[in-house]
């Protein structure tokens, strides 16, 4: 979610300067500097950006400037304030005194540059504000396909560990049996065993460290992330977290189950993979 955008254009005899930039958030947080004079189009603005940005700490600035200067002058204004001082001083014989710089002084007379707009100037204004949403959202679109080829990378790194887990499985549930027969054996050398009752108990504890429905769970999890990640939809940030945090569960399960160190040293490299999916998919719209 992290972008930014910036465009200029001439508006009615002066120069705009729209910027917009967001940094990563879970909702739409967006803060306006505008000029006093666009303040009645701020709603306007909030809801241009906001059908598009959807989500994150977004900021846009506006500047204006006039093509001769900061200010401008309302001349109609100053006309019929001239006038009227100037007659009033005639009036009342009043001598001196610089009715120019008394004029300029009064807020409506010199305001700040693009205080004066047409209903055309606010369109093309709009128009130059969408175009900056499209440029921010061409540099977060850039941004995304790179996120996307790293976490694409790393699911795939969980599926080849899940795999190669797969591959010892097998072996390490017989070994772990051999080793509780034995240990069996030892502990009751000298007295009767119910080899009936034993063999039950092996099969249950086979049965609890079995990790092959974890290891299928984990997989169709790994593949349906990829699913999501290749969608066309436009908003799949909180979709991704939520398929993340479903992987967690399996590899923490994994891990409980393990009893194994060649087994374990697989799913720490599994959580180190994963970790790093979750800070990208923060940066996922």
């Amino acid at each position: 979610m992290t972008g930014f955008g910036k465009n200029t254009a001439a508006i009615g005899g002066r120069t705009f300067s729209v910027e917009l930039r967001s940094l990563n958030s879970k909702y739409l947080d967006l803060n306006l500097k505008i000029p006093a004079v666009l303040r009645d189009k701020e709603i306007d603005f909030r809801n241009l950006i906001s059908e598009k940005v959807l989500r994150g700490k977004a900021e846009l600035l506006i500047e204006i400037q006039s093509g001769d200067g900061l200010y401008s002058i309302n001349r109609n204004a100053f006309k019929k304030y001239y006038s009227e001082l100037d007659s009033l001083a005639k009036e009342l014989k009043i001598t001196g005194g610089n009715l120019v710089d008394s004029v300029m002084k009064i807020p409506d007379v010199l305001s700040a540059a693009g205080e004066l707009m047409s209903a055309k100037d606010y369109s093309l204004l709009e128009k130059l504000v969408d175009k900056t949403i499209g440029t921010l959202d061409d540099f977060r679109m850039k941004e995304g396909k790179q996120l996307e080829q790293d976490i694409v990378k790393r699911i795939e790194r969980i599926k080849k560990l899940t795999a190669e887990i797969k591959k010892i499985e097998g072996n390490r549930k017989g070994q772990t049996r051999e080793k509780l027969k034995q240990k069996l054996s030892e502990l009751v050398q000298s007295r009767e065993v119910d080899e009936v009752r034993l063999e039950q108990e092996l099969i249950f504890y086979s049965e609890k460290i079995d990790i092959t429905e974890e290891l299928v769970r984990l997989e169709s999890h790994c593949n349906y992330f990829q699913e999501v990640v290749s969608d066309k939809e436009i908003s799949k940030g909180k979709k991704l977290s939520f398929i993340g945090q479903e992987i967690g569960r399996e590899i923490n399960t994994l891990g409980a189950k393990a009893n194994d160190a060649s087994l374990q040293k697989f799913v720490v490299e599994m959580k180190e993979e994963l970790e790093k999916i979750k800070e990208q998919v923060n940066n996922v719209l």
